[in-house]
């Protein structure tokens, strides 16, 4: 083959390599847009739609998916988990002088103010130790949390004192006055006490960067172009990350609430079965106890505890699931306009009769959305307007008369906060 030959051949390669990548856009009013991402800048996001370009506000925007992108090709071991809600895979950590760095991570190197940095993970992840390692995350606690792995191998244990230093030979810890220098092959992770980390980053970032293997990236502000996204993270570091690196970008926060994520004055079981239709056996008190705090509402998965919600195929990370006769109440304090969800019938359960449940959602007392779910039609996107209700009710109820494959999910529910935008 010529040299002219393999002219167009290379050239064909380097504008498939160049392609922009196909993107996933949901609007704050739900609405989902899909075309190639072209280019964010500070007031628009510009995508090459079917119908042709189009320039959405920035501010309409409330996430963009990459389904193809963040793929994950490293073996990174180590892990950094920020007071944000932060977490990335890292290698060749180490922390002094204020700062915890790591020589590689999938933004490139890290250098991170020590107040931010709630945790790290010295060790590759070891599942049988999940529970564990979360129960110390959870952990209010002044002093700084030495997690050691059992000699015996059959767990974690810890020490409490203040971590000096981290280098690829020691952890230096000090301990009742004396510095001790422990093997990093010692040390699972190290979660940071209270006193010395500082609260400026503690809330939930502006803007969520998720990565390769769904690690997560508070940024401050991200532009993109050429396929090239600039971000500042929270904690001041500017960088460029190629856009085949990126899972999603998430700029709801300060917009929305997800319902599942607010504490509830009321979630309770109301009646297992309608009148008329309840069980003849009589299981006793203790059972019937039991059977209610089985069914009662379920935040961000259903009443069979490793199986998330879905409707239809469709995975949802977050949302809840009712059961005939249930309710929830949420506070709302007059701070939202608006509650939207994608309703049905949990596939768990959803073909296996036909059957009916009633959803009814109101607003202090007065019925602002009521309807019928048939177990297997498609879902329904939902919009309930919420202007100045302060506490909201949403009621599962029986539709006919019968409890059978009552898994009702509202998939994604979250509510819109009122802004100065706001209508």
């Amino acid at each position: 083959m010529s040299i002219l030959q393999l002219i167009p051949i290379a050239a064909a390669a380097i504008l498939a390599v160049q392609e922009n990548p196909q993107a996933e856009i949901q609007l704050m009013d739900g609405t989902v847009v899909s075309g190639r991402l072209m280019e964010i800048s500070a007031d628009a996001v510009q995508i090459d739609a079917a119908a042709g370009p189009r320039t959405l506000p920035r501010d309409s925007v409330m996430t963009i998916a990459l389904p193809a992108g963040a793929v994950d090709n490293t073996t990174m071991t180590q892990q950094i988990l920020l007071r944000d809600g932060s977490q990335l895979n890292c290698q060749d950590l180490t922390r002094s002088g204020q700062k915890t760095s790591a020589a590689q991570s999938w933004i490139g190197p890290l250098s991170i103010p020590d107040r931010d940095v709630k945790a790290v993970r010295l060790q590759a992840e070891n599942t049988e130790f999940s529970a564990q390692w979360q129960g110390y995350l959870d952990r209010i606690s002044e002093t700084d949390m030495l997690i050691v792995s059992k000699r015996s191998g059959d767990g974690l244990d810890f020490l409490a004192g203040t971590i000096v230093s981290i280098d690829a030979e020691k952890v230096a810890f000090l301990l009742d006055g004396d510095t001790i220098p422990v093997p990093p092959a010692r040390v699972y992770g190290i979660v940071f006490g209270a006193a010395t980390t500082a609260t400026k980053n503690s809330g939930r970032p502006s803007i969520q960067l998720t990565g390769p293997g769904n690690q997560v990236i508070g940024i401050q502000t991200c532009t993109l172009k050429d396929q090239q996204l600039s971000i500042t993270t929270t904690w001041n570091q500017q960088t460029v990350v190629a856009a085949d690196r990126i899972r999603s970008i998430d700029f709801s926060s300060g917009r929305i609430r997800y319902v599942s994520d607010l504490p509830w004055l009321v979630d309770r079981v109301i009646e297992l079965d309608p009148p008329g239709q309840k069980i003849s056996l009589n299981p006793g008190a203790e059972v019937a106890q039991l059977e209610r705090e089985w069914y009662r509402p379920q935040r961000d998965g259903t009443f069979e505890k490793d199986i998330p919600i879905r409707l239809r195929g469709r995975q949802f990370r977050k949302g809840f699931c009712l059961r005939s006769k249930s309710e929830i109440r949420v506070a709302l304090d007059r701070e939202y306009v608006s509650l939207e969800a994608i309703v049905g019938v949990d596939d768990e359960v959803a073909f296996n009769l036909k059957r009916k449940v009633g959803l009814t959602i109101l607003g202090d007392d007065t019925v602002l959305f009521t309807r019928e779910f048939v177990t297997d039609e498609a879902p329904v996107p939902v919009r309930v307007p919420l202007e100045n209700v302060a506490t909201l009710t949403i009621l599962v109820d029986f539709a006919d008369n019968d409890s059978s494959c009552d898994w009702l999910d509202l998939a994604d529910a979250r509510l819109q906060l009122r802004t100065e935008n706001s209508p």
